[in-house]
Formats: structure tokens, sequence, C-alpha cells
């Protein structure tokens, strides 16, 4: 099945490369096309008995610039007509309806069965895939959370497809609420301080190193997932809150 905004091969190992790269556009963006097109992939790789995991990355500079502001837009003004056409319940849950809607997406990329890498080239920005997380060593640039940013500006509630709430499964708490609420870029030496990404390699080695990665042995489920998996700095939430 051809894809208009991604490119999937599948090499002689069962690895399947999904190359990212939206025509027309200097950076990548999760928009609808995205989101549908990465739930079919999920879906077929997912069932495909030959394939043994999958590589995403992005043939643009950057990996990801965030999530499209205009389909962000377009979901508040449809909030904003339900709101005054059916009242609050009915335009609340057809934003959670939306919203969840893209987190099942890469909720479906986690319970695949299969082992994901994120072969991140250069910039990501917003939420992301929740994926184990290879970098190139040359690139400066880190995560950001140009979405909290805006969500912060904006003074409404932080988007991130269910990254997140993750991400305070992940890091320590204090060192969640820094990036949930400040939404500064980071670079590469503090990501991977943070186990936010697993590995920095040179750029020209970067999708060897994720397939090596799948090839020896990389775990279908992320750390987060598996059975005994301990939160680092304790609950993120309590039973009064």
């Amino acid at each position: 099945m051809a894809f208009k905004n991604f490119k999937v091969e599948t090499d002689a190992d069962g690895i399947a490369l999904v190359t990212w790269d939206i025509p027309g556009r200097s950076m990548n963006v999760l928009d609808e096309t995205s989101i549908n097109e990465l739930e079919e992939i999920a879906k077929q790789t997912t069932a495909d008995a030959a394939i043994k995991g999958v590589v995403i990355t992005s043939s643009k500079e950057a990996f990801c610039a965030g999530a499209d502001l205009s389909m962000l837009e377009g979901m508040s003004r449809t909030y904003t007509e339900l709101l005054k056409q059916k009242g609050e319940v009915a335009a609340n849950q057809t934003l959670f309806d939306q919203s969840r809607r893209f987190s099942l997406v890469f909720r479906g990329i986690e319970t695949s069965g299969k082992p994901w890498a994120a072969a991140i080239n250069g910039l990501a920005l917003g939420g992301r895939f929740r994926a184990d997380a290879i970098l190139p060593l040359p690139r400066r640039r880190g995560e950001s959370q140009d979405e909290a940013r805006l969500a912060r500006d904006q003074g409404r509630p932080v988007p991130g497809c269910g990254w997140h709430p993750a991400r305070a499964r992940i890091v320590p708490p204090q060192d969640a609420m820094q990036l949930l609420l400040k939404g500064e870029a980071i670079n590469l030496a503090k990501a991977k301080a943070l186990n936010l990404i697993h590995t920095i390699v040179p750029a020209g080695d970067l999708i060897k190193a994720a397939k090596d990665w799948i090839k020896g042995g990389g775990k279908a489920v992320a750390a987060l997932g598996r059975e005994g998996f301990k939160l680092p700095g304790g609950p993120v939430y309590s039973k009064a809150a």
C-alpha cells in the first residue's frame, strides 16, 4: 500500500524502515494524514509475521515539528461550536475522543509486540513517538516542548498525544515538570541523562544503529511497560489529588 506522507521499505532481515516525508513542507508535523497513515502502518507491520521490527526516521533535516497547528485550531473551533450548540458535556466528549484517538495510535505501536526504534535525525518538537530513541551525535539539538510553550502562552491545556504524562513516569517528577511547564529545548546530553533518548551515534550510522538494536534483541515493550518497572521519583499522583 502506498502512503502520502511515509515510505515503507523492508530489508532482508525483516526490518521495516518507515521514512516520514510530508510533500511540500519543510518539516514534518503530526497532521490528520500522518496520524491515519501511521495507524495503518502500525497495523500492517504488526500483522506481517515477516517483519521483526520497525525503524522510523525522517527524510527532512528535522524529525518532527510537533502537531499541525491548523489541526489543533480546527479541534478548538469544533469544541467552541459544539459548546454553543449541544453544551459542555458533548463538546468535552468530542474533544476527548479526538485527542484520545491520537494516543491510541501510539498505544498501538507500544502494544504491537514488535520493537520500534525512532531514529531521530534532527530537531524533535512536541509530542513524538514513544519508541526507543536513537539520535545522531553531530546535531546539538534535543527535545523541545514547543507545544507546551504554546499551550502555556495561550492559557489552554497541554497536548502531546499522551506523551506528557508518560514523561513523568520516565524521569523524576521535578524534571518532568520543568520540561512540561517551561517548554524549553534541551540538548542531547541532557536528554540522554534524563533517559528521554537512549543512544547517540554519528549521523551516518543512525539507521544502521537503529536496525542493529532491533537485530540485537531490542525489546518490544519499553521499560515503562515492563513488569517490575519502578517510577524514578515515586508515584506521580496521589489519592488526595
